[in-house]
């Protein structure tokens, strides 16, 4: 599925499918554009929250603990603070697994590390 919006339309974002057929309706403020990649979750906006969807639009994951940015390695990447600080991860359970006190943090990548950046300086977690 893609994330689409219509140009000009205040609906907001929707999936469609390879045919161009709308599968999840235009309903999300903000949507994942690299939709569904793991887990067959993406990420959208829903009454002003970020959480995350499964592929018939279902909210199937959410966190008041800070600001969701997708899932890595079955781990959701989450900034807690106003400023997009206080990076971190969170198991699906909602338990922190890697604590909220990075300036910046990627995604894991194919090894399983990830980019943590703190005070100016950058390292690989894993």
């Amino acid at each position: 599925m893609a994330c689409v919006s219509i140009h000009n339309d205040e609906s907001g974002y929707g999936f469609i499918n390879p045919k161009g057929e709308v599968v999840i309706p235009f309903q999300f403020k903000q949507a994942g554009t690299a939709a569904f990649m793991e887990n067959g979750m993406c990420r959208a906006t829903v009454n002003g929250t970020t959480v995350l969807i499964d592929k018939t639009g279902k909210v199937v994951f959410k966190t008041s603990k800070g600001n969701i940015q997708g899932v890595s390695n079955e781990w959701v990447r989450i900034f807690t603070k106003a400023n997009r600080k206080g990076w971190g991860y969170i198991d699906m359970n909602g338990t922190t697994k890697i604590n909220f006190i990075y300036d910046d943090l990627s995604a894991f990548n194919d090894l399983g590390y990830a980019i943590a950046e703190k005070a100016g300086l950058k390292g690989i977690i894993g």
